[in-house]
């Protein structure tokens, strides 16, 4: 069996008949969008009039709805340009979307060539009218320029054009609105306390449509690449394996949908995106296939300058941004992030300050539209976690909560049994672990004939926690459905007993 060629060699002329073969053999798979364009628009694109031709056929049957294959065509093919493709194998679309980016940079140079022919003669028969003829090819080259680029201008329209516009059910990803497609979302943390293994979930999540630490997820089967600069190969093996063993049968559903930047070469650890060599890379990577998201793990390894300043981590972020949407405006990207750390970190982590949880936050949090702040509760180990809400910007924040490593399966999951703002309260006393928490099922069987008030005391003198953590433990044991509070004589009933 031939193998699928990766490169075209030769002239402008094999890449364009690389291009329109891999069009013409796509069997109904979505064309890439540099191909789509030259297909649409083969007279401005191409230099074959054979090419020419093709394409333009291939357009009419897509516009049509008609099936494309070679056997479609090859009948009415007076050129015989479609035997003489039929010849080579295709490339594959994600291969020939790079080369139909020479094709379209072998256009752009065309046409500027024949934009700037003429140009200083016209001038010097008649110097009064240089300043119209430069403007003039100017206007001409930037068009050329952003149309190579898939550039179309700002987007305007009217208040009523606006409402009347269709409304996507599939744009949001996850919570309530905590990340949209397009959308932007940064997971703030402080240094190992496992913002890698958190946003490898959250993509596996939403790749397989389940919940994430309670949150649900609306992103079934979209596709997702993962650029990271720290983990190395054997530690991502140690999280996908995790990860396989949480997914069950959802695994090769997620698997075929998931990419992961690795660390193998110099280059691949070296992605500070000011340089172009790198931008390129980045770039070319991403338009490798048709992802729906990013992962950008961790912030500072795309930046070269002080994340500190204002006007290097607006740099960081704009580039990110371009790069992140090129092509896509619908992208989602999501950005790890360090934060403060130690109890200033977990103080600012939620509350009034939660939106300067992050690193450099005011220019952070201007850019992002929604933000999850993670921070240990424990001074010994990262194992649990308080996840609070520093930003939805689209939608509704979600209440703290506590979130636990399983050490064994080293998926984390909603820590039921935590009352969050408490340990947070503790962790910042320098008590943390010195007041033990109740169970629901704990509540439930001090509850029996007590009022309100009463089980408080009860829990206050069993566990030394505050009054208002007493009602909340009361509160979430009754949500849970274990206790339920007589209407006529105002106390509680165990429900788990029999009446």
């Amino acid at each position: 069996m031939s193998r699928r060629p990766t490169v075209i060699t030769g002239g402008i002329e094999a890449k364009e008949r690389a291009v329109l073969n891999s069009a013409l053999c796509a069997a109904g798979d979505p064309l890439t969008p540099f191909v789509a364009d030259i297909i649409a628009s083969p007279e401005y694109w191409l230099s074959d009039p054979r090419c020419i031709w093709l394409a333009g056929r291939i357009g009419s049957l897509l516009r049509s709805g008609f099936p494309v294959s070679p056997e479609v065509i090859l009948p009415e093919d007076k050129t015989g340009i479609v035997a003489e493709l039929l010849r080579e194998p295709p490339l594959p679309l994600a291969v020939a979307e790079i080369e139909a980016q020479t094709v379209r940079e072998a256009a752009t140079a065309r046409l500027v060539a024949r934009e700037l022919d003429g140009v200083s003669e016209r001038i010097l028969e008649k110097p009064s009218s240089a300043p119209a003829v430069a403007y003039a090819a100017a206007d001409a080259l930037r068009a050329a320029f952003d149309r190579a680029a898939g550039k179309k201008g700002l987007s305007v329209r009217s208040p009523d054009e606006i409402l009347a516009m269709p409304t996507d059910p599939s744009a949001n990803l996850l919570g309530a609105r905590l990340l949209t497609k397009g959308g932007r979302l940064v997971i703030a943390g402080a240094g190992g306390v496992g913002k890698s293994r958190i946003g490898l979930q959250l993509v596996a999540a939403i790749i397989a449509g389940r919940d994430f630490l309670g949150l649900p997820t609306y992103g079934r089967g979209t596709r997702w690449l993962v650029l990271q600069a720290e983990n190395d190969n054997d530690r991502l093996k140690s999280d996908l394996g995790a990860l396989r063993e949480w997914l069950g049968s959802d695994w090769p559903f997620v698997q075929a949908r998931l990419r992961i930047h690795t660390l193998e070469h110099e280059l691949d650890t070296m992605l500070a995106l000011d340089d172009e060599t790198t931008a390129t890379a980045v770039r070319r990577l991403i338009e490798t296939d048709s992802f729906d998201g990013l992962l950008w793990d961790s912030l500072y390894n795309y930046a070269s300058g002080d994340l500190n300043k204002d006007q290097d981590m607006r740099a960081v972020l704009t580039r990110l941004q371009q790069i992140g949407c090129h092509r896509n405006p619908k992208r989602a990207n999501v950005v790890l992030h360090h934060a403060t750390t130690g109890k200033t970190g977990l103080a600012k982590a939620s509350g009034i300050d939660r939106a300067s949880f992050g690193r450099n936050s005011k220019v952070l949090h201007s850019w992002a539209r929604g933000q999850i702040n993670v921070a240990p509760l424990n001074s010994d180990d990262n194992e649990l976690l308080a996840v609070v809400c520093g930003k939805a910007s689209n939608g509704r924040e979600f209440p703290p909560f506590a979130a636990r490593l399983d050490p064994a399966s080293m998926v984390y999951s909603v820590a039921q049994d935590v009352d969050v703002r408490d340990a947070m309260e503790a962790a910042q006393s320098g008590k943390a672990g010195s007041r033990p928490q109740l169970t629901n099922d704990e509540v439930a069987e001090l509850a029996a004939g007590k009022t309100k008030a009463e089980l408080a005391r009860v829990i206050e003198g069993r566990t030394e926690c505050s009054q208002a953590t007493a009602y909340r433990l009361i509160d979430r044991a009754e949500e849970a459905g274990v206790i339920r509070l007589h209407r006529s004589s105002k106390t509680y009933q165990d429900t788990r007993v029999d009446p």
